[in-house]
């Protein structure tokens, strides 16, 4: 199938798929069955990543779109959602490992780039400079992708970047504190589906919890609140810009 095939053409029914998946568990056949009738879909989801490359470096992150898709399969749940968003986040985040370590990595960029500078008509180290570029704008667009998203679950909460701004911790000791509240609330299943579902924070709850007065905790709400979004969410590049936090709740 072409590179970027039309997705309806590639994609089975969200509930379909979903019990296919949970029924492949502990059978390599049903697995293959899957990944095959899903070739298009894969390949779609490669485009979207690597349509300015060269062949054979969209190629490689085909094979990682690949890996990434088996992947998706055997670690699918149900309270995961419906499969296909599921695997897209999977994917995703491969890819941006893989970009991030070939970017990184000259030896590699080398290797790849072998076989194509022929048909390009580029030197090396020509070459090697646009596909770095490349995988830095297309890291670059990601995040903002991310932000856009990130933006809009704000407003669905009724905030927005000045609020967080206003609210962000300035002092490495309030910080710290709020990331410990992070940490517990991420560690409590029940108060983040009471957090993530009903767009509520349960500050009786937390204090009951923690201990920590109800002041402290009225303080902290909006950047607990924040964090606590991106850390939930498919916001691996945003996530980046908060370690301390991501620390706290052992997100990799």
């Amino acid at each position: 199938m072409r590179w970027g095939a039309n997705m309806a053409n590639v994609i089975e029914k969200p509930v379909e798929i979903d019990q296919l998946v949970l029924s492949s568990t502990g059978s390599p056949e049903k697995i293959e069955e899957i990944i095959q009738k899903n070739q298009g879909y894969i390949r779609s989801r490669t485009f979207k990543y690597g349509a300015g490359l060269s062949p054979t470096l969209r190629e490689d992150l085909h094979s990682v779109a690949l890996m990434a898709f088996y992947e998706a399969i055997n670690t699918y749940r149900k309270e995961k959602g419906h499969f296909y968003p599921f695997a897209d986040m999977v994917i995703r985040r491969r890819i941006i490992d893989e970009l991030r370590r070939t970017s990184k990595n000259a030896d590699v960029q080398v290797a790849t780039l072998d076989e194509d500078t022929e048909e390009y008509g580029q030197s090396r180290p020509i070459q090697d400079a646009s596909i770095d570029d490349y995988k830095r704008n297309m890291l670059q667009g990601l995040l903002a992708e991310e932000i856009s998203q990130y933006s809009e679950e704000l407003q669905e909460w009724g905030l927005s970047f000045d609020t967080l701004t206003a609210h962000s911790p300035k002092h490495a000791a309030v910080r710290s504190f709020c990331n410990d509240v992070v940490g517990e609330i991420m560690k409590n299943e029940d108060l983040l589906s009471i957090i993530k579902g009903k767009r509520y924070f349960p500050i009786k709850k937390i204090q009951e919890m923690t201990g920590i007065p109800r002041k402290k905790l009225e303080r902290a709400r909006i950047y607990v609140i924040s964090v606590i979004i991106v850390l939930t969410g498919d916001y691996d590049l945003l996530a980046e810009y908060m370690p301390e936090a991501g620390m706290h709740h052992g997100r990799s």
